[in-house]
């Protein structure tokens, strides 16, 4: 996980609920506008070698108005082109939405996106990862983006992590790699256990210098986080294959 911040790496629950309250709308729509307004100004590189799959950019278009359902999109790119994933030798691009989901969500137009044209990605959907700023947590120091990490199903749940797989165990067993792989930080709030997909100081908001660091950090650590979970699911189907 990227470090703006002090964070530990452990991968239990901490055994007591923290103060830990839910994002505010002030603290959701500057971290929307942080997301939509802010240019890169370091490489990521994401490299999944056994499974082919990586992912270098540099930069971001500028955002724009998607056809679809009127959500923010912008697309990440290189010095090279637009194509910055690259999955068996095959590149494509990837974008970020930000937007509308459903009405029934605490937090309006506040739903994140990430989309490729490599459809072995999210089962044949244009996205294949999602954070839901509704869902979001702070307390006095911290801003947590986080999963549900508790159900294997539902609104904020990794419902990606159980691709090909029937068996409870099994999937939960793909949740706990995916823990260890990132390093990954879980919390418990209202009787459920939440992975930190991304997390900083609370002060940086506001921080005019300070946010470029968030968006590096936010974009670092989504993109991490959803291509380990896609790396997990190739790698499972690579032994499957080779039986």
């Amino acid at each position: 996980m990227c470090t703006i911040y002090s964070i530990k790496n452990i991968f239990v629950v901490e055994e007591e609920e923290y103060m830990y309250e839910a994002l505010t709308v002030e603290n959701a729509n500057k971290i929307k506008q942080i997301i939509l307004s802010t240019q890169l100004e370091k490489e990521i590189v994401i490299d999944k070698n056994k499974v082919n799959i990586s992912l270098r950019t540099d930069r971001v278009s500028d955002n724009q108005i998607e056809e679809n359902w009127g959500n923010n999109e912008f697309f990440l790119e290189n010095e090279s082109n637009k194509e910055v994933l690259t999955v068996n030798n095959k590149s494509y691009w990837v974008s970020i939405k930000v937007g509308w989901w459903r009405d029934t969500y605490r937090i309006k137009n506040a739903h994140i996106t990430l989309g490729t044209n490599y459809y072995g990605f999210g089962r044949g959907h244009n996205f294949f990862s999602q954070l839901e700023l509704s869902q979001a947590l702070e307390d006095k120091n911290n801003i947590y983006i986080v999963k549900n990490i508790s159900n294997l199903a539902g609104d904020g749940s990794i419902s990606r992590l159980n691709s090909g797989l029937k068996d409870k165990d099994k999937k939960l067993q793909r949740r706990n790699e995916l823990i260890k792989r990132i390093n990954g930080q879980v919390i418990s709030y209202k009787n459920l256990n939440w992975l930190i997909v991304s997390k900083f100081n609370k002060e940086y908001l506001y921080n005019e210098e300070k946010q470029c660091e968030i968006f590096y950090c936010f974009l670092k650590d989504f993109l991490e986080y959803s291509l380990t979970i896609e790396e997990i699911i190739a790698e499972e189907k690579l032994k499957k294959r080779d039986r």
